[in-house]
Order: C-alpha cells, then structure tokens, then sequence
C-alpha cells in the first residue's frame, strides 16, 4: 500500500531568546523523525509530555514551519509550497485540536465557524456552504436548532462535536487529531472516539492519532509509533506493540496502563525515575538512558540506531539487536 504521508528527516527546533540571565540556544522539539502513513490507516503517536507529539503534527501542516526535513503528502512535497498553493492543500489536510475551547472562536456562531474554511477555500457559494454546514452539523450528531448559537452554549462534547465538523467540511483526506478527547468525560470520550471511527469508515480518511492515553491508542491505531525526547523509540503494529513492547520506555509506558483482568492484578509495574530531560539540553547517548533501568556504560555515550528488527517494526535500543 502506497503512503499518503511520507515525513522524511523531520527535525523542527525552537530558537531561545537571549535574557537578562543568559538564555540563547535552541529547543530540539523534534530530532530527525521519519515515517509513513499508509491511505485509509490511523497511526499513534505517544509518550510523555515534552517528547514532540503535537510539533510534529503541527510541523506537518505548517503551522509550525520545519527546521529541516521532507514531508510528502500524495507524493506533492508539503514544505516547498508557496502561500496559494499551500492553501490549496489544505482542503485535504486538516487538524482537530486537543481543547475546543480554545480552537473555537467565542464571539461567533457555529454556524460561521463550521462554514469558514469553505469561504477561505473558495468553495460553493453562500446557500451552498450554509446547506453543507448544516449537514455536516447533523452528520456529528448535533442538532441544527443551535447552529446560531455560540460555543459557550454547549457541552465540552458537544464543542468537539462543532470542531470536527469544521476540519471535515472541506472533505479532507488526512486528519491530525491532537488528543481530541483527553478534555472530556470518560463517557463523551467513548462517544467522540466511536464518531471518528464511523467517520474514517464513511469517509476513507487518514489519521494521525496523537495520545497519551495507550488505552485510546489500543482501540484506535492500526499502527503505533513511541516518542521520547523528540525522538522516534519504536515503531510497530498495535498488536505487537502491545503484546511484545520492545523498548524499555515501551515497556514501562504499557505497564501502567490499566487492564480489566483480575488476574493480571499484581503485573508488575516499571515506575521511571526523574523527570524527562530539557529538550534544550538532552543527554549525550541514549536520550533515555538517565531514566532507563536498564542504563549501561554504551548508552551514555553512544546513541543508539534505529534499527529494523522485523515484522515491520523499528527500535532504536542498545539491548536490541
């Protein structure tokens, strides 16, 4: 199956300003991650806070512009587009943001908000787009007697609900959903994540699926991919990840991760140490190997290659071989 996302060497790094107190340097946000997303599949991106998750999703729109690397979407390389053309694209790659309130304008109604990206898109006249928002309202399983009202006037879910359908009204092909449930009830969650299901089925769509919730992961990803650091860790099917993880961060992000089996009770669980590092200061070596309790003298010094091992699966790990 040929990509529809081909992300080649991404690196996107944050200059630091220079202060009162010295500063200066660079936040290495990500570091030389590459990738693919096959058409129709939903590939996980995980790990903890600070390891570059949501830059990379961002990075790969161009809402952040990239450091240095290559990024092909249907084989069109996204990052040497000019202003039109770019826009142009952006009809087929949209984004769903981890908190509606904050992606929704407070001062206008739904309505215009959902209808927006075809005004910016060119699309369709104004009877059109208004027929379309209203579909596509329904279609997320809000009713369109509040079309006219504001954001402030729904639920949490319901405000997810409005945000996906505007990232879907163009039609897109490929989605970034940037933790779009981790700000809802345990119950919405399950509502939302059953919605996006039905609608990548409906609609044959692509997505990116960036959690810290392994659960959600589990139930939604085809293929999974484990961040450290801004670094790619491992990469593989959902179902060998979870039944085999290969690396040590792997490894200890499942065994927290809650299992409704009584048997299973008393696993044993692999607590890290410490906090991750500063991405303005990562550590020589392995990135992760002030934490890892499995540290030897080489991962201090020498980083470790991202290897192929099989099966489709990628580590990058010392004790891998």
């Amino acid at each position: 199956m040929n990509p529809l996302l081909d992300v080649q060497g991404l690196v996107k790094h944050f200059p630091v300003a220079e202060g009162l107190f010295g500063g200066g340097g660079v936040i290495r946000a990500v570091d030389d991650v590459s990738f693919t997303v096959p058409q129709g599949t939903v590939l996980g991106l995980v790990g903890e806070s600070g390891s570059g998750k949501t830059t990379i999703g961002k990075t790969l729109l161009r809402l952040h512009e990239p450091t240095t690397g290559r990024v092909l979407f249907d084989g069109v390389d996204v990052f040497k587009l000019g202003r039109d053309d770019l826009r142009r694209l952006r009809r087929r790659l949209q984004i769903v943001h981890q908190n509606p309130n904050a992606s929704l304008h407070p001062r206008q109604m739904v309505l215009e908000q959902v209808r927006r990206p075809l005004v910016l898109q060119r699309l369709g006249d104004t009877a059109g787009r208004t027929e379309l928002a209203l579909q596509m309202l329904r279609r997320v399983g809000l009713n369109v007697e509040g079309a006219r009202r504001y954001p402030h006037e729904f639920s949490g879910g319901q405000r997810q609900r409005i945000a996906i359908a505007r990232a879907l009204i163009t039609n897109p092909e490929f989605v970034v959903l940037d933790e779009p449930t981790s700000a809802l009830d345990v119950s919405v969650q399950a509502q939302i994540l059953q919605l996006l299901r039905g609608l990548q089925h409906e609609r044959g769509l692509t997505y990116l699926f960036i959690s810290h919730d392994l659960g959600v992961v589990r139930h939604m990803c085809d293929e999974v991919i484990v961040l450290y650091l801004g670094r790619l860790v491992e990469h593989a099917p959902r179902a060998a990840l979870f039944a085999q993880p290969l690396h040590p961060y792997t490894q200890a992000l499942l065994s927290v991760v809650p299992i409704p089996d009584p048997r299973l009770r008393r696993r044993e669980r692999i607590l890290l140490a410490g906090e991750i590092p500063s991405p303005r200061n990562p550590p020589a070596g392995c990135r992760f190997h002030t934490r890892c309790p499995l540290v030897t003298a080489r991962c201090r010094t020498e980083e470790p290659r991202l290897k192929d091992v099989g099966s489709g699966r990628r580590v990058a790990c010392h004790l891998v071989e």
